[in-house]
């Protein structure tokens, strides 16, 4: 019959031609098939495709719960499923939160398994119906989703659930599943804010012995500091911050600081400073006298590895000459809460700086990476390499088109001069100050300008709008040793608000808003940059001479050294033969060398906003002040005249310098020109960079906004000083506030009286449980309270229940005495987890030979920590099994209940002989785990060994003898003990089979030679010698111990040699008490049971050692055989099928009998009788019977 074969070879389905048409390779139509694109001999052939199957259920047995989105990972066999029962009524459908109890559920279903598994689960996840989740991909094991109703999200799926928990928490909150990271907040505080009250600066220099005045000792030196004392001397330095997360991302960097910069000399010049200013134009101490900083860095949270999943913090280091950014330190998380725990301030990290290299260079895009570049919302998302992509989606939010605020300037406050005690705003300068808001996760507004058209006064500063203009310092010249600094002053009038009718605006964050503006900083836009100081030898009023023309109109200055540089000639367009110039730096007095009744000092000079001009520079001869044509250059007025120097000629406004003119008040009577210093400040450089720079000025809008609806000076926040500190082992009764005390609008602490009383304490489920708590006054304190507990708290789980169960908000009235004002004020506090513990966990080994069903070994009992219940909530589990030293990979040999924590060995399969080692763990609902429980057991015969400790020493001291093996346990004994003494203890086999000696005499080291032996069952297996003056352990690891053996540690302390013999045993008879004539030393090496031959003409075996032996010894010869030699019985035989007088001497390992017939060398012969006289050689052992 004909056949026609086809091979799809090029595996096309063609619609496009006609049937017959159609050519060889391809196929017109398939259905449920696929084409084979193998390279082997089955290429073209069609196979079926795997159909579908069908799974009924979730096993949530949530009614009304739909699939919104899911991905088959088909390289694992997973499908990932997006689950809820909520559907958003709104009118966009995106506006409302999930209520608190929707279902919003992320699980993972294994087709191999068949196994469901929660990975995420809470309200926070947001889903709705109406918003299915089309966008979702795969990476490795981070899994990206987006619905276009929350911002895109990622999850670690082993990380997400890897216990299989039916209620994990692990991604708990929109910080920790967003692809953008969350945003570090506040900049690095450069007071001790860890530690409270009272602030001080952490700038200082612990390399500096003395004060400036070379007598008074410096507080703050230490003479062991490990830091560079030069490292920052040359260097203006800023720090800041960041997050590495979980999964390798980074966060923003936060604010930097201002420069950490404090002069030498505090800034002051002291004796002999002016003249070196003047005569090398250089002010030598104006260098970095900072050698170590402490750097307190503000955490949002207490546990920021839980809560936001961060797994490094890194120290970060700018230097202001360079745009490079540098890594200080990265310190793992763990170091970092642990430190925070031990502070004050338990939600802050403080790190010293000592002047160490930063050990690497971040690449320059980190350094303009303002905000990451995910969006809002976005529909579609797709993958390519390993790039994740959005479309269809929003970028930004849409900010305020301005904010009511006003700017001013003033003294610095109390904090800024205790945090940067010697900087301040430039003056004569214009400033345009701006607000940028940002969300939770650093998407950033563009700046916002004040609406504010007017100015007004607040406490004596006025305010106007964005721009203003900060002149020179005006005040009486006797202030300026006080004189703190400036300091830019922001007056915000109105609070930024949570809804406006503006397209994209997001409103203020809340939980259930996580994408509102959530933070504000303050940015500063300022052109006019960099200028010089000009360090002058005087300042001439008018010209010299004596001469008045032009007082106050004009002055002479002499430019020496770095001040040509600093105030240069304009050489453009000049003809060969120009001799002046003019210059274009425009100047202004900063100190003028002129004091009416004290010719040799100087003062302050305040220029106002006008500059001087610098009409001409030449050189003195060239000015012909004495009409001498250069060739007389004594001048009083002029530093080192004789060497020509250059002369500025400058058009001034104000009077300024000191004149020679007759009848000036400077002038005395027979008084020459005294030399002092003068500076002028040349104008700045104006930076064609238009641009808002960020300042380390930032916050919570939430906190702001507060502080602004307060509307007055007084409390408006608590300081809890120390945190609120509460768990659920507490006794009714526990003190969980301590001191706590408000403070005002700049954080100033107010100290004046301030009575405080409950308005409420609220839990996160909305009961009053105010009744629970009592608040009284701190004692001895006028503006301080307590808070204590009326009752006992528990933990519970991680439900949304739990939660709000442990949860206070707590509302307290303030009310200022002083002030006469009564706030309510808030704080929250939680209840604390206290880690469970397994309160009957047994240390020794127990034998269950008489195991039988149902096969109990042991019932555990823990503790959840909670005094409420101490057993609510515990889960106990088996983590590891060994047997003998090794694991056990059959996971149900043994189990535990959960709940009961009854240990049993179902069927009684467990190995007989040999011990277990069994690692019971026990969690509580909350998740905290117990220390591990090692139960050891065994179940036949005890495997247990004799330890002996003994001590020879006439002397004083006593000795202890540490065995390490799972748990440690000593042996002690007391010296002297001339004739010896013992501690004897059975002990189990270590698991491992292994167990370490250390011998150690307390408190004190060796005053005599020591001898130490480590012995198995009376073998020698170490010994060790030391000497007089050791002060150490002495150790030796016994290997591969057996049960029912004897381990012995011998200590001689101070013994004179002792001679040791071989004990012996004799084989013929099994008689102990033998000893050999040879010593240890004389034959060594011979260890229990090695064979030896007598002197005598028998064989004994090695039976221990023997000192000081009484009586002869036997003499042997190594046989180089272990235990006796076999025992031979003698026999005399005679033929037994004829008679004969023929006699053989035979032997043989059997017990013949008399008369018995065997056959010898194949005939039969008859046991006639034993041979006393041991005559036989032919060894007829096993010989078989034998008959006639």
């Amino acid at each position: 019959m004909a056949e026609i074969k086809n091979t799809f070879i090029k595996a096309k389905m063609n619609k496009d031609l006609d049937d017959r048409l159609v050519p060889t390779g391809e196929y017109r139509n398939a259905q449920n098939v696929s084409i084979s694109r193998s390279e082997g001999s089955d290429v073209g052939a069609l196979e079926n495709v795997l159909g579908n199957s069908v799974i009924s259920s979730t096993v949530l047995n949530i009614p009304n719960i739909d699939v919104i989105g899911f991905l088959a990972d088909n390289a694992n066999n997973n499908i990932y499923l997006f689950l809820t029962d909520y559907i958003d009524t709104s009118v966009s459908g995106i506006s409302n939160f999930a209520p608190s109890n929707a279902n919003c559920i992320i699980s993972r279903y294994n087709t191999s398994t068949k196994i469901y598994t929660k990975l995420v689960q809470g309200r926070f996840l947001n889903f709705a119906k109406n918003n299915p989740i089309i966008g979702v991909n795969i990476l490795e094991n981070l899994l990206f989703f987006t619905d276009n109703r929350n911002q895109p999200r990622k999850i670690n799926v082993d990380s997400a659930n890897p216990s299989g928990s039916s209620s994990p928490t692990y991604y708990s909150s929109e910080d920790t599943i967003s692809v953008a990271k969350p945003a570090p907040l506040e900049a690095i505080k450069l007071v001790n804010i860890a530690q409270g009250l009272p602030l001080e600066s952490t700038m200082i220099n612990p390399a500096q012995e003395f004060m400036p005045d070379g007598t008074t000792p410096n507080p703050d030196y230490n003479a062991n500091w490990a830091g560079d004392p030069n490292f920052l001397q040359d260097k203006f330095v800023r720090f800041s911050y960041r997050y590495k997360f979980d999964d390798g991302e980074y966060s923003l960097m936060a604010p930097f600081t201002q420069t950490c910069f404090i002069p030498k000399q505090q800034g002051y010049f002291l004796d002999g400073d002016q003249d070196e200013a003047y005569r090398s134009t250089i002010v030598q101490f104006v260098e970095n006298n900072v050698t170590q900083i402490g750097l307190n860095i503000p955490f949002e949270t207490e546990n920021p590895e839980t809560d936001l999943h961060i797994s490094e913090l890194e120290i970060i280091y700018r230097e202001s000459d360079t745009v490079n950014i540098k890594v200080v330190e990265s310190i793992p998380v763990n170091s970092v809460v642990n430190k925070m725990k031990s502070n004050v301030n338990k939600k802050v990290y403080n790190f010293t700086y000592i002047s160490t290299k930063p050990y690497k260079t971040l690449p320059a895009s980190q350094g303009v990476r303002v905000y990451d570049m995910v969006p809002v919302r976005a529909l579609a998302q797709e993958v390519s390499g390993n790039r994740v992509m959005y479309g269809n989606f929003y970028d930004r939010m849409s900010p305020p088109k301005s904010i009511d605020y006003g700017v001013g300037y003033s003294l610095k406050l109390q904090n800024s001069q205790v945090e940067y005690p010697n900087h301040t705003t430039k003056q004569n300068r214009n400033y345009q100050v701006g607000i940028v808001l940002s969300d939770k996760f650093g998407r950033q507004s563009s700046v916002i300008l004040s609406s504010k058209d007017t100015g007004e006064n607040e406490e004596g500063v006025q305010y106007g709008g964005s721009t203003i203009y900060l002149p020179y310092f005006n005040g009486n010249p006797s202030d300026i040793l006080n004189w703190p600094g400036y300091a830019l002053r922001v007056l915000f009038n109105s609070p930024i608000p949570s809804n406006l009718d503006i397209e994209g605006y997001p409103g203020l964050y809340s939980t259930t808003n996580p994408l509102g503006w959530y933070s504000y900083k303050v940015v500063v836009r300022q052109q006019e940059q960099d200028y010089y100081n000009v360090y002058l030898p005087g300042i001439l009023n008018g010209y010299p001479n004596r001469s008045g023309i032009e007082l106050n109109k004009t002055a002479n200055i002499v430019l020496i050294n770095d001040n040509i540089n600093k105030v240069p000639r304009d050489l453009s367009e000049v003809g060969p033969d120009q001799r002046q110039y003019r210059s274009s730096v425009q100047l202004f007095g900063r100190v003028t060398p002129t004091i009416a009744d004290v010719p040799n000092l100087n003062r302050q000079y305040y220029p106002g906003i006008l500059s001087d001009t610098v009409v001409s520079i030449s050189t003195l001869a060239d000015t012909n002040y004495n009409l001498s044509n250069g060739t007389d250059l004594e001048y009083d007025e002029f530093y080192e005249s004789i060497t020509n120097p250059l002369i500025g000629r400058i058009s001034t406004q104000l009077e300024v310098g000191k004149s020679t003119a007759i009848g000036r008040p400077e002038q005395l009577p027979n008084q020459t020109y005294n030399i002092t210093l003068g500076v002028y400040e040349t104008s700045p450089v104006v930076s064609l960079l238009d641009i808002y720079w960020e300042t380390s000025t930032t916050g919570l809008i939430s906190e702001l906004n507060q502080a602004i609806n307060s509307g007055f000076v007084g409390p408006y926040f608590i300081n809890l000083n120390g945190g609120y500190n509460q768990n659920e082992g507490m006794t009714s009764g526990t003190k969980v506030v301590s001191g706590a005390f408000t403070e005002d609008s700049s954080n100033v602490p107010i100290t004046t009286q301030v009575n405080f009383s409950f308005a409420s304490v609220i839990d996160g489920n909305g009961v009053n449980r105010t009744n629970e708590f009592t608040l009284s006054k701190t004692p001895n304190s006028a503006y301080q309270f307590d808070i204590t507990t009326n009752g006992l708290f528990y933990y519970g789980s991680n439900s949304s229940y739990d939660l709000g169960n442990r949860s206070f908000t707590f509302t307290i009235n303030c009310q200022d005495v002083i002030g006469g004002t009564t706030e309510q004020l808030q704080f929250t506090g939680s209840v604390q987890n206290v880690a469970p513990t397994i309160t009957n966990c047994v240390t020794e080994l127990l034998n269950r030979v008489d195991l039988n069903d149902p096969w109990t070994i042991y019932t555990f009992q823990g503790n959840n920590g909670s005094l409420v219940d101490s057993t609510q909530g515990l889960t106990w589990s088996i983590s590891n099994v060994s047997y003998n030293g090794e694991v056990v990979e059959n996971n149900n040999l043994f189990v535990i209940d959960e709940v009961s924590g009854v240990l049993t060995n179902p069927n009684g399969t467990a190995e007989q002989e040999g011990n277990y080692q069994i690692t019971v763990n026990l969690e509580d609902a909350g998740g905290l785990t117990s220390d591990p429980c090692e139960l050891k057991v065994t179940f036949g015969l005890l495997q247990v060994t004799t330890r002996y400790f003994n001590l020879t020493t006439p002397h004083a001291g006593e000795w202890v003898l540490e065995w390490e093996q799972f748990n440690k346990f000593y042996q002690t004994l007391q010296g002297p003990a001339t004739n010896g003494v013992q501690d004897t203890r059975v002990i189990d086999v270590p698991a491992n089979n292994t167990m370490t000696a250390n011998v150690t005499l307390i408190n004190s080291s060796l005053l005599y030679t020591t001898t130490y032996r480590f012995m198995e069952d009376d073998v020698i297996l170490d010994t060790q010698t030391k000497s007089s003056g050791f002060s150490g352990t002495v150790s030796y690891t016994f290997n591969n111990v057996k049960a029912l053996s004897d381990y012995r540690v011998s200590v001689e302390y101070g013994v004179t040699s002792v001679t040791t013999y071989y004990g012996l045993k004799k084989c013929e008879t099994g008689q102990s008490g033998f000893r050999s004539t040879q010593t240890t030393t004389q034959q060594p090496g011979l260890i229990n049971g090695d064979q030896v031959l007598g002197l005598d003409g028998f064989y004994y075996t090695i039976d221990g050692l023997v000192t000081n032996p009484v009586g002869g010894g036997v003499g042997f010869t190594v046989t180089g055989e272990r235990n006796c030699p076999a025992v031979y019985n003698y026999y005399i035989l005679k033929p037994a099928c004829f008679s004969s007088s023929q006699e053989l001497y035979v032997k043989s390992l059997d017990n013949l009998n008399k008369g018995e017939n065997i056959r010898v060398f194949g005939n039969c012969y008859d046991v006639y009788d034993t041979d006393p006289q041991k005559r036989g050689t032919q060894d007829v052992t096993g010989a078989s019977e034998c008959s006639c």
